[in-house]
């Protein structure tokens, strides 16, 4: 941070610091959805990852290009998609929320957060060589963020009208009852639960991919800042996983187990998953350092980053089994949010301190050259 400067001709460590933050929160602030159709009874935004907000991006393109597709005209197709956005019972609120508040708290939301200031931080860190992942990252924040406001928050407050549920009576409480009443039939009905698994699947799949990113990136920060050879890489995502992750699966499996050790070694599956987690991550940190020491270091980020895929694949597995009980009992509402909100912050808190550690420790304001863009002059 001592090596930071303000000029023209380096992006300064603050500069790049306070634009990731203002993206990030913007673009997790946004009142535009849930990511990837996850489970709405968890109450909650899980918009913690750039790559999250891709795929959330992504899922957004699609809902409103599947009704362009089919013929419809471009208001009932943005009416179709704000509605398959916002017809969940926690969204439900926005429905009579008086229109002057909402807009209020967008306006407030977009001038504080993302202010000409954090655009044109953004444009000039772009334009500089160097901050390789600095910049993926940022791009991430930044088309989720165009994506949201353009296709979700600007519709809303153009056309308010399109988030009236289609049949009159309808209310969050009729909203909660049919999804009660679905889950009731896809219990029933083998194709309901077929599709209700896909849905589980694609939302385990889009955040297991994201912390294998960010675990990679973490084992990629903690071997540059204590100056660790490349071949040193997977035995420091080994010990990123155990440290970050491993405690976050005991605690998950002891809370489903209302803390009662006999009901927790009953559940032999998700003990059984657990103890995977654990070989799998002592096992790679008593292997790696067997490694040739001329290893390449593409080699080791391939075997750094099959190691992260076999992690969040025994994590899947973890969650899909450890928090059934949670998931499928409708009692159990208040219990499952609560896991999950944890399991949020944890992933907050993951993708947060590994960018302020990597760009702390690693960041070399004298690598970030002026390309010298004419059209970056304006910019000061």
């Amino acid at each position: 941070m001592e090596n930071s400067t303000n000029t023209n001709e380096v992006v300064s460590a603050r500069a790049i610091t306070g634009v990731l933050f203002a993206l990030a929160t913007a673009v997790m602030a946004q009142s535009s959805g849930l990511v990837c159709e996850a489970d709405t009874n968890a109450g909650f935004l899980l918009r913690t990852s750039p790559i999250i907000c891709v795929f959330d991006a992504i899922n957004i393109i699609y809902h409103l290009a599947d009704p362009l597709c089919d013929g419809k005209s471009l208001r009932e197709a943005i009416g179709a998609m704000l509605l398959w956005r916002f017809n969940v019972q926690y969204h439900a609120g926005l429905r009579v929320l008086p229109l002057s508040t909402f807009n209020k708290v967008v306006n407030i939301l977009r001038q504080v957060i993302v202010g000409p200031a954090a655009i044109v931080a953004f444009i000039k860190m772009c334009g500089f060589e160097g901050l390789v992942w600095t910049k993926v990252i940022a791009a991430a924040f930044f088309f989720s963020f165009i994506v949201t406001e353009l296709l979700v928050v600007w519709p809303v407050m153009i056309w308010p009208e399109m988030l009236v549920p289609t049949e009159p009576n309808e209310t969050p409480e009729s909203n909660e009852t049919h999804e009660s009443d679905e889950d009731l039939e896809s219990d029933k009905n083998p194709e309901g639960k077929k599709k209700k698994d896909r849905t589980y699947l694609r939302t385990y799949s889009s955040i297991a991919v994201a912390v294998m990113f960010m675990l990679w990136f973490a084992s990629a920060a903690a071997r540059d800042c204590f100056g660790q050879p490349h071949h040193t890489q997977p035995q420091w995502l080994a010990s990123t996983t155990a440290a970050l992750g491993c405690p976050l699966a005991l605690n998950a499996l002891v809370y489903v187990s209302h803390w009662r050790l006999v009901e927790m070694m009953n559940r032999w599956v998700p003990t059984f998953i657990l103890g995977g987690l654990v070989f799998v991550n002592v096992g790679s940190y008593l292997i790696c350092p067997l490694l040739p020491c001329h290893t390449s270091s593409t080699i080791a980020q391939l075997f750094t980053a099959i190691l992260a895929a076999i992690w969040c694949g025994i994590a899947m597995w973890f969650s899909t089994e450890a928090l059934l009980e949670l998931r499928d009992i409708p009692d159990n509402a208040n219990q499952r949010g609560k896991v999950e909100a944890i399991s949020a912050c944890y992933f907050c808190c993951l993708n947060v301190a590994t960018a302020l550690v990597y760009y702390i420790k690693s960041y070399d304001p004298t690598g970030t050259t002026n390309p010298h863009w004419a059209w970056l002059e304006w910019l000061g």
